[in-house]
């Protein structure tokens, strides 16, 4: 899983440095998103996968690689199995650093869709 996940970041993150291959990251984060969810759906107790699937899925929908909408279910799907999982570790550090994060990247979405109000709750939410 992890290994697709770098593999779509040299060939279409544009966060990173990157060979332009959307399509070709496009391929290799779905895969990561499939196996994530896989491990998920035949484990739904165990906090690893259940963790693993919302950085998953906040990965995949943080790059601009399907619409705006889909990108905002996807975050809204992260969002709850990673309070979820805060809320069966709340001390751990990794859970609350993606959802921070993914809360952002999701604010920001939402900025450009015009959902300011959306938005600034998100915001708040990241920072709290």
């Amino acid at each position: 899983m992890l290994t697709f996940s770098h593999l779509g970041d040299l060939l279409g993150n544009p966060g990173y440095e990157n060979l332009g291959d959307k399509e070709g990251a496009r391929t290799a984060y779905r895969s990561m998103l499939e196996i994530a969810e896989q491990i998920y759906q035949q484990n739904p107790g165990d906090q690893k996968a259940r963790m693993d699937f919302g950085i998953a899925l906040g990965r995949f929908a943080a790059l601009p690689l399907e619409s705006g909408e889909v990108r905002l279910q996807m975050f809204e799907k992260a969002r709850g199995l990673l309070e979820e999982a805060r809320q069966r570790d709340p001390k751990n550090v990794v859970i609350a650093t993606n959802l921070g994060s993914q809360l952002g990247l999701q604010a920001d979405l939402l900025v450009s869709a015009g959902r300011s109000e959306q938005a600034t709750a998100r915001y708040r939410e990241a920072i709290a």
